[in-house]
Protein backbone atom coordinates (compact mmCIF):
# COMPACT_ATOMS: atom_id res chain seq x y z
CA UNK A 1 0.00 0.00 0.00
CA UNK A 2 1.46 3.36 -0.95
CA UNK A 3 1.74 6.22 1.52
CA UNK A 4 -0.81 8.25 -0.41
CA UNK A 5 -3.40 5.48 -0.52
CA UNK A 6 -2.73 4.65 3.13
CA UNK A 7 -3.60 8.17 4.22
CA UNK A 8 -6.52 8.46 1.81
CA UNK A 9 -8.03 5.39 3.46
CA UNK A 10 -8.04 6.85 6.99
CA UNK A 11 -11.55 6.95 8.39
CA UNK A 12 -12.19 10.60 9.34
CA UNK A 13 -14.53 9.39 12.05
CA UNK A 14 -11.81 7.27 13.69
CA UNK A 15 -10.97 8.27 17.23
CA UNK A 16 -7.88 10.42 17.39
CA UNK A 17 -6.77 8.43 20.40
CA UNK A 18 -6.54 5.34 18.15
CA UNK A 19 -4.28 6.99 15.57
CA UNK A 20 -0.51 6.68 15.80
CA UNK A 21 1.47 9.88 15.24
CA UNK A 22 5.18 9.47 14.46
CA UNK A 23 7.38 12.55 14.87
CA UNK A 24 11.01 12.52 13.70
CA UNK A 25 14.06 14.72 14.16
CA UNK A 26 13.35 16.10 17.60
CA UNK A 27 10.11 17.89 16.74
CA UNK A 28 9.53 20.60 19.34
CA UNK A 29 7.76 19.43 22.52
CA UNK A 30 5.06 22.04 21.94
CA UNK A 31 3.98 20.04 18.87
CA UNK A 32 3.50 16.96 21.05
CA UNK A 33 1.60 19.07 23.57
CA UNK A 34 -0.66 20.48 20.85
CA UNK A 35 -1.38 17.01 19.48
CA UNK A 36 -2.21 15.68 22.95
CA UNK A 37 -4.48 18.68 23.52
CA UNK A 38 -6.32 17.77 20.31
CA UNK A 39 -6.90 14.21 21.51
CA UNK A 40 -3.98 12.28 20.02
CA UNK A 41 -2.52 9.99 22.68
CA UNK A 42 -0.45 7.54 20.62
CA UNK A 43 2.56 9.72 19.83
CA UNK A 44 6.02 8.32 19.15
CA UNK A 45 8.98 10.67 18.90
CA UNK A 46 12.48 10.09 17.52
CA UNK A 47 15.35 12.49 18.17
CA UNK A 48 16.96 11.90 14.77
CA UNK A 49 15.99 11.22 11.19
CA UNK A 50 15.36 7.63 10.15
CA UNK A 51 16.04 5.84 6.88
CA UNK A 52 15.53 2.45 5.28
CA UNK A 53 14.18 -0.31 7.49
CA UNK A 54 14.14 1.96 10.56
CA UNK A 55 11.83 4.38 8.76
CA UNK A 56 9.61 1.64 7.34
CA UNK A 57 9.31 0.06 10.79
CA UNK A 58 8.42 3.40 12.39
CA UNK A 59 5.75 4.02 9.74
CA UNK A 60 4.25 0.52 9.71
CA UNK A 61 1.33 1.49 11.96
CA UNK A 62 1.49 5.28 11.62
CA UNK A 63 -1.54 7.37 10.77
CA UNK A 64 0.49 10.60 10.61
CA UNK A 65 4.15 11.46 10.08
CA UNK A 66 5.85 14.70 11.08
CA UNK A 67 9.48 15.60 10.42
CA UNK A 68 11.76 18.62 10.24
CA UNK A 69 14.14 18.42 7.27
CA UNK A 70 16.58 15.50 7.13
CA UNK A 71 14.15 12.61 6.59
CA UNK A 72 13.41 11.65 3.02
CA UNK A 73 9.96 10.06 2.99
CA UNK A 74 10.06 8.65 -0.53
CA UNK A 75 7.15 6.43 -1.43
CA UNK A 76 9.48 3.41 -1.49
CA UNK A 77 10.30 4.01 2.18
CA UNK A 78 6.66 4.36 3.09
CA UNK A 79 5.24 1.43 1.18
CA UNK A 80 4.39 -1.62 3.27
CA UNK A 81 5.27 -3.85 0.31
CA UNK A 82 8.66 -2.32 -0.39
CA UNK A 83 11.90 -4.21 0.01
CA UNK A 84 14.03 -1.18 -0.86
Amino acid sequence: MSLASKFESIDPAAARSDMLVVLLEGIHPSAVEALRHDGYTRIVTHAKSLAGIELRTALAEASFLGWATATSARSSACSRNSSA
